[in-house]
């Protein structure tokens, strides 16, 4: 396991350009329409859940915060990928989601973050289109979340609840 915090990391934060997004952004009873492919299916976050309440009151209260979308790829890495959502869920920066793109896993991967992590966003493949592909179809997700910044983390780390906003800063 690999331990992402303020100090040891090179990593990069992205900012999403404006430019004409590929996908639009929609009212948040719809999705976008993504005629890709290999989508199987997308979840979008229970913006019920207590997580989700929990970083709009802190937005709410930190305006002048960007979004950030933190993009995590999977592929048959339920374990590694749970134990890295669990640390980005304690993550002090106040106005950001979490986008898990699953790259077609047989280990039960889906089901399992749908029902631990409600809040997070997930994009399930119906083909494992590679690294870069999924990376690139959650930015263009994000973009359709009005995120700033987007942040591509391998699913088998894990942070310091500082680094996204040591990262932003």
């Amino acid at each position: 396991r690999n331990r992402l915090f303020p100090g040891n990391f090179a990593a990069l934060l992205f900012e999403t350009f404006k430019k004409g997004p590929i996908m639009t952004a929609v009212q948040s009873s719809q999705m976008p329409d993504l005629s890709l492919p290999w989508i199987r299916k997308i979840y979008p976050a229970n913006s019920s859940s207590a997580h989700s309440a929990q970083i709009q009151m802190r937005v709410q209260h930190n305006k002048n915060f960007p979004k950030v979308v933190i993009i995590v790829i999977t592929w048959n890495g339920k374990a590694d990928t749970e134990e890295c959502l669990n640390s980005l869920t304690a993550i002090t920066y106040p106005n950001y989601e979490i986008l898990v793109i699953d790259n077609n896993s047989n280990d039960n991967t889906v089901p399992a973050l749908r029902k631990q992590f409600p809040f997070v966003h997930i994009i399930q493949n119906n083909a494992n289109v590679g690294f870069a592909e999924a990376t690139n179809l959650g930015v263009e997700y994000a973009r359709t979340l009005n995120a700033k910044y987007f942040f591509s983390l391998n699913n088998d780390i894990t942070v310091d609840k500082d680094f996204l906003t040591d990262l932003v800063n």
